[in-house]
């Protein structure tokens, strides 16, 4: 009780072991986005938890936004000590929002 409304932080030293492709939000925010053709698609810089989902938020090189639900389906490796994220691209194209 005496913790309730507090906010609440937990060092990675403590923090729990990840399973296989499991990942904390701090580690997906910066991580660079490809194609398995090995297209940059851009960098993610936030992560949306709204329910049965998170949804990444990224910019590509040309700074336009677009975000993407974070299925397994789209999801091909990621390497988070080299800050990259492999997608299926052709999948990724049915699921992606672009920002105007």
């Amino acid at each position: 009780e005496s913790l309730r409304c507090k906010f609440l932080t937990i060092d990675r030293v403590n923090a729990v072991d990840l399973d296989e492709g499991e990942f904390f939000i701090a580690d997906l925010i910066g991580c660079t986005l490809f194609t398995e053709k090995g297209d940059a698609l851009g960098k993610v810089t936030d992560v949306l938890q709204h329910g049965a989902v998170d949804v990444l938020c990224a910019v590509d090189s040309e700074n336009k936004e677009f975000r993407f639900p974070f299925l397994k389906r789209l999801l091909l490796g990621a390497d988070m000590q080299a800050k990259t994220i492999m997608l299926d691209g052709e999948k990724l194209q049915e699921v992606c929002v672009y920002d105007d």
